[in-house]
């Protein structure tokens, strides 16, 4: 079941699509398919592409074609990149936790997550659950996923593994967004942002001196009203 969101989480990240990968040999895992911007150094990039020429080895006719659009794609990104790194737009499958650890025979608690987690592998989502609800749960990127295969004792723990990404693999890279241009624009942002805010202090400053000024005037006419009265009862006696 792929449930269609496109939920804007923020200006960086999209959750896409909510799946479920049904299996009467293994436990149904759900999965959430984000898209982000990341900033990546080449050797990831070069990374993904012997990990792809690996799954071509093995893979059957159907699955070569769409493989090799993905080695291409990725040699293409790598020659358009200006430096080291680059701003990419990047869709990932992050796998819950819980379905994976369920399966695996593994405990899903932060502290065993936070220590096989990879920077950036681990991350908290709301995700719909059995009461179809949503709720807070941990999600993990496709290297944890291959981590938590080798860490389970199970005899089908990796094979199980590779299903799923087979299924679901982990990154499709977009686009290249270009880190200059990139970080034109997030520092154009930034500025703009602050600038408004500081228009919205000063704006606050000015309407407060005026109401200032105004105070200032009534307490001085008060002030002549009572020099008036005073004269006219000393005098006027």
């Amino acid at each position: 079941m792929n449930k269609i969101l496109n939920r804007k989480i923020d200006d960086e990240t999209i959750i896409l699509e909510e799946k479920i990968l049904k299996s009467s040999e293994y436990a149904d895992v759900r999965c959430i398919l984000i898209q982000e911007k990341r900033e990546l150094h080449v050797s990831v990039l070069h990374h993904e592409i012997s990990k792809l020429k690996k799954r071509l080895m093995t893979a059957h006719d159907n699955e070569s074609s769409a493989l090799m659009d993905q080695i291409i794609h990725l040699k293409k990104l790598i020659n358009g990149m200006k430096g080291d790194y680059d701003i990419f737009e990047v869709r990932a499958h992050w796998y819950v936790a819980t379905d994976l650890c369920d399966y695996l025979e593994l405990r899903c608690h932060r502290d065993f997550l936070e220590k096989i987690a990879l920077p950036g592998g681990l991350r908290m989502e709301r995700v719909r659950c059995s009461d179809g609800k949503r709720h807070w749960a941990y999600l993990v990127s496709g290297n944890e996923l291959q981590l938590m295969g080798v860490a389970s004792f199970r005899d089908e723990a990796r094979h199980f593994c590779s299903i799923i990404m087979d299924y679901y693999p982990p990154f499709v890279y977009l686009e290249s967004l270009g880190s200059v241009d990139y970080a034109k624009d997030k520092t154009i942002s930034i500025l703009t942002e602050a600038l408004e805010k500081q228009a919205s202090i000063t704006g606050a400053l000015h309407r407060n001196l005026a109401h200032l000024d105004k105070e200032i005037s009534r307490l001085k006419h008060k002030e002549a009203l009572f020099e008036d009265i005073r004269f006219i009862v000393e005098y006027g006696a």
